[in-house]
């Protein structure tokens, strides 16, 4: 299914300047090696065009307070939402979409050119009382519990879920394929729907009946 998408994204390229958004110096790890995490390296390969920030190095920082959520369907386009939460409760949303016309510079590692990466790519601001329900659902979810993995169906084409969380220094990741409506996927629905508004043409995620 990944070459199927590879080979979509190498119809049409853009053609853009590659010195003004090609990554340089230092490439940091996007998960935990040691973790041995489902689709680590299509994530990182997608993060990385997106040029999102690696939450495991902002954990360094013991003060950042930040929350992404990142979808990959291999016949849609990858999603990445990030929450940054300010010390004030307020809080900064980036939105970032991958492009159809995404040139791949380098197939066998799965290395995008950042320049041609995006359909969207969008900040926003999100005020307090959003940012609060947000930590309540974090909180409601026990996030912080659950684990990096589980069993999922034997399947090749389901979606796939990364939901990432730095506080206090810590970092933590959980990566689902194919998740059944619950509290894990309402986070993922809320900083996708809820704050960044995505329509259901860039992806579907249905609510969760308590």
């Amino acid at each position: 299914m990944l070459a199927v998408f590879i080979a979509s994204t190498l119809a049409s390229p853009q053609t853009l300047p590659t010195d003004v958004c090609s990554p340089h110096g230092f490439q940091p790890g996007y998960f935990p090696a040691d973790a041995n995490l489902e689709g680590a390296g299509l994530f990182t390969a997608f993060l990385r065009a997106m040029q999102e920030p690696s939450l495991l190095e902002l954990a360094k920082k013991p003060h950042t307070v930040s929350y992404r959520f990142t979808w990959f369907y291999p016949f849609a386009m990858p999603v990445a939402v990030r929450l940054n939460v300010r010390a004030d409760g307020t809080a900064q949303l980036f939105t970032k979409v991958f492009s159809n016309k995404a040139k791949v510079v380098d197939s066998k590692a799965l290395v995008f050119d950042p320049c041609t990466a995006l359909n969207i790519n969008e900040i926003g601001e999100v005020p307090a009382v959003e940012a609060a329900k947000f930590t309540e659902l974090i909180k409601k979810t026990a996030f912080w519990s659950l684990s990096m993995v589980e069993p999922h169906p034997d399947v090749l084409d389901g979606d796939l879920w990364a939901i990432e969380g730095v506080r206090d220094g810590v970092y933590h990741v959980v990566i689902r394929r194919i998740p059944q409506p619950s509290g894990y996927t309402e986070i993922g629905r809320y900083l996708a729907k809820t704050l960044a508004k995505l329509d259901d043409s860039v992806i579907v995620i249905p609510e969760f009946r308590h």
